[in-house]
């Protein structure tokens, strides 16, 4: 991890652990915000530093380490409560995909700072 995303990535730490209801930074929910974060910051824009947009990048690092945390050693409960997140559904695909919209939270929070995953230069003959 580059030093300028050491920040970003305590502040993603924090608010993951707050949102997961942990009282506290854990060690598999740093792990995942220290993948978002450097996920998330090889995407940036070239005119665009992490510290450009910090709470941005710390809050959709965040929105995409709870979507990956698994409670309970990955049991896939009925209802699943992490901090202010709820998941719940009865089924493995309806949490699937309730732990979808978390990502895509974090891709609209970043839309404005990365590099458009959707765009491809296209040949034409001429």
């Amino acid at each position: 991890m580059t030093t300028d995303l050491i920040p970003v990535w305590a502040d993603a730490c924090q608010l993951a652990a707050e949102m997961a209801g942990l009282g506290g930074r854990a060690p598999e929910i740093d792990r995942l915000a220290r993948a978002a974060c450097e996920q998330l910051a090889r995407r940036l824009r070239p005119c665009v530093a992490p510290e450009d947009c910090r709470e941005s990048l710390a809050l959709a690092a965040a929105y995409t380490a709870v979507s990956h945390y698994q409670p309970d050693g990955g049991a896939t409960p009925a209802n699943v409560k992490i901090g202010e997140v709820s998941f719940s559904g009865g089924s493995a695909a309806e949490l699937q995909k309730q732990r979808e919209g978390l990502r895509q939270k974090a891709e609209a929070i970043m839309t404005p700072f990365v590099k458009s995953a959707d765009f491809a230069f296209v040949g034409v003959d001429g």
